[in-house]
């Protein structure tokens, strides 16, 4: 991680401990809430490539402080954590459809690698937050909690993967002429 990443992260880290105290009662809403300010911040503006890495990063720091209040308050938010769950998969996608959506301007701004590390951090939070939630739902419901994990994870990924299959983002991971090598050499 860049050391201005770094700092990124803290600051919204930061902010976040802030946003989700306020949340205390309910941890679960915080993270909510949290994944709906990020669309707005994103749905409801022209970003560029930045604001776009930004706000990725803005939000991983508030799903961690705000599993840092969730893991504090013990297992007592286990439905709601179990409803949001349910979600993941409509997160995923809603994180992908924005982000693929936006990749024009993450390709015209080079922001690749900044947007790949954003994506990388919050599939390391949603990680968390699986993890966490497989621990808490009951013996006949690991299974599910798992499945909504996977999903949200196997999005996430496939969304770094389409932003850095074509373009700019291409090029500069090597993609793209390895996959041109690949054909010639078939």
């Amino acid at each position: 991680m860049k050391l201005s990443n770094a700092f990124l992260f803290a600051g919204a880290a930061s902010a976040a401990n802030v946003y989700c105290s306020n949340q205390a009662d309910n941890p679960v809403e915080g993270i909510d809430h949290s994944i709906q300010d990020f669309a707005i911040s994103i749905v409801d503006n022209t970003p560029s490539a930045g604001d776009i890495v930004n706000a990725s990063k803005e939000l991983a720091g508030k799903l961690d402080a705000c599993m840092t209040v969730l893991t504090k308050s013990g297992s007592k938010h286990g439905v709601k954590l179990r409803l949001l769950g349910e979600q993941f998969g409509r997160i995923g996608s809603f994180i992908h459809d924005i982000l693929v959506g936006k990749n024009s301007t993450i390709q015209w701004d080079e922001t690749c690698a900044d947007m790949g590390s954003a994506v990388d951090t919050l599939q390391a939070q949603f990680l968390e937050l699986g993890n966490y939630m497989i621990s808490t739902a009951p013996r006949g419901q690991k299974k599910a909690a798992a499945s909504f994990t996977e999903r949200i994870l196997n999005t996430l990924e496939e969304t770094k993967l389409e932003i850095f299959a074509r373009g700019s983002c291409g090029q500069q991971q090597g993609w793209i002429g390895a996959e041109r090598r690949e054909k010639r050499e078939s």
